[in-house]
């Protein structure tokens, strides 16, 4: 007699999971990311950021709700905003965009340290690298150096985590 592996997944109500790709390295494709939050906060926040096309409702890993690194990032114009990298040693992403100007992740640097607008709205930047998105491919892996970003990342989120008991009866 075969035994058949059994895995029980359990939901909350008006939950959803889809599967994007068959492929098990679990392959992104390129977003858009808005930033929402207008009190000073960290940019590895999952609460900060919004999908612009998808609802959010939807069950996302926290580490795909920040942006990943093929992903066009959007600061609403005329919105105020202060963004604590909290030293995080490199965000890589494809652009992003300030009051309605895109810039690539070297102009974004430069914009950092020569402008009061960007010294301003965003701090603990000094030790980050900016880099450009090298995974040019339709999907890609959504943060393929991202262990130091996934590890700030859960002690940002900890404190807001609900602890869940969930019986299961077999």
């Amino acid at each position: 007699m075969n035994l058949i592996p059994l895995l029980i997944i359990s939901f909350a109500i008006m939950t959803s999971l889809k599967f994007r790709e068959n492929d098990p390295k679990c392959l992104h494709s390129n977003e858009i990311k808005a930033y929402k939050s207008v009190i000073e906060s960290p940019w590895l926040s999952s609460s900060n950021w919004q999908t612009t096309h998808i609802s959010e409702i939807e069950s996302t890993p926290h580490d795909e709700r920040i942006p990943c690194d093929g992903d066009e990032i959007i600061f609403p114009i005329n919105n105020s905003y202060v963004v604590d990298f909290q030293s995080i040693p490199m965000l890589v992403f494809e652009s992003i965009a300030i009051d309605g100007h895109i810039m690539k992740p070297n102009e974004f640097k430069e914009f950092l340290y020569s402008s009061i607008v960007g010294q301003s709205s965003f701090k603990n930047f000094d030790n980050t690298q900016f880099l450009n998105n090298e995974c040019h491919e339709q999907a890609c892996v959504c943060h393929q150096k991202g262990e130091s970003l996934r590890q700030q990342l859960c002690e940002n989120e900890r404190p807001f985590c609900q602890r869940h008991l969930i019986a299961v009866i077999l």
